[in-house]
C-alpha cells in the first residue's frame, strides 16, 4: 500500500517537514517521485519564464470557439474555402493533464494563417494577440521544439512493458540533449566523464 502512495501528492504531505504532521522516521524508505509528473512540472516551470500572455493567447483561441456553434461554423467555412478540408479541432489546455500544452500549440500553429484571417474578419479581441503581436508565433514554435522531447519521454515512461536499461539510457541522452540547448559543447565535453558526474554539472555557470 505504501509503495502505491509514493509519488502521490497526498503522500508528499507525510514527508514534508514544514507540515505539522508528526511521523516516525523510516530510514529504509527511498522516495521515488513519479517521473511523468516530474517531467510535467519541469516543463511547466520553464514555460512560466515566457511572456505570460502566451498561455492566455492559447486559452483565448480555444475559449472563443468553445461556447459558440456559430463561430465554429463560420471558421470551418473559411478554413474549408482555403484548404478544401475541415479544420482540426482546437484543444483545451489542461493544467492537470500532463503536457497537453504541446497538442494545443500544434493545433494553433497548424492553423495559424487561417486563425489570423478569421479573427481579422471577426474583429475579435483575439485578433490583437494574433496579428498585432505576431512574435507570439515564434514563441509557440520555440515551445513546440522544447515540449516535444518532454512528451516523448513521458510516453516512454508510461509504457507498461518498458525496458529499464533503455529507459536509463534514454534518460541520460535526454538530459544531455537538453543541456546542449543552453550550454556549449566544449564545456559539456570537458566535464562529462561519467553519467554520475554529469548529474553534478553546474550548468548555470556555462549558459551561453
Amino acid at each position: 500500500m505504501l509503495l502505491d502512495d509514493i509519488g502521490n501528492s497526498k503522500f508528499s504531505l507525510l514527508i514534508d517537514e514544514s507540515t505539522d504532521i508528526s511521523t516516525q522516521p523510516l530510514l529504509f524508505i527511498v522516495l521515488v517521485p513519479c517521473i511523468c509528473h516530474s517531467l510535467h512540472k519541469a516543463a511547466e516551470y520553464a514555460f512560466k519564464t515566457l511572456p505570460s500572455h502566451l498561455k492566455v493567447l492559447i486559452k483565448d483561441v480555444y475559449g472563443y470557439f468553445c461556447m459558440s456553434s456559430s463561430r465554429k461554423d463560420r471558421y470551418a467555412t473559411l478554413y474549408k474555402t482555403i484548404n478544401g478540408a475541415m479544420p482540426k479541432k482546437l484543444i483545451k489546455v489542461h493544467d492537470v493533464r500532463w503536457l497537453s500544452l504541446l497538442q494545443c500549440t500544434n493545433c494553433i500553429l497548424e492553423q495559424w494563417n487561417e486563425l489570423v484571417s478569421f479573427f481579422e474578419a471577426e474583429r475579435a479581441q483575439v485578433q490583437h494577440n494574433l496579428s498585432m503581436q505576431s512574435y507570439l508565433q515564434a514563441y509557440l514554435l520555440f515551445c513546440r521544439s522544447f515540449l516535444k522531447p518532454f512528451v516523448e519521454k513521458n510516453v516512454l515512461f508510461q509504457t507498461e512493458k518498458g525496458d529499464i536499461l533503455k529507459l536509463i539510457t534514454e534518460s541520460d541522452l535526454f538530459y544531455v540533449r537538453l543541456l546542449k540547448r543552453f550550454v556549449s559543447n566544449t564545456a559539456l565535453d570537458n566535464h562529462r566523464r561519467s553519467n554520475a558526474e554529469l548529474m553534478e554539472f553546474d550548468f548555470e555557470r556555462h549558459i551561453r
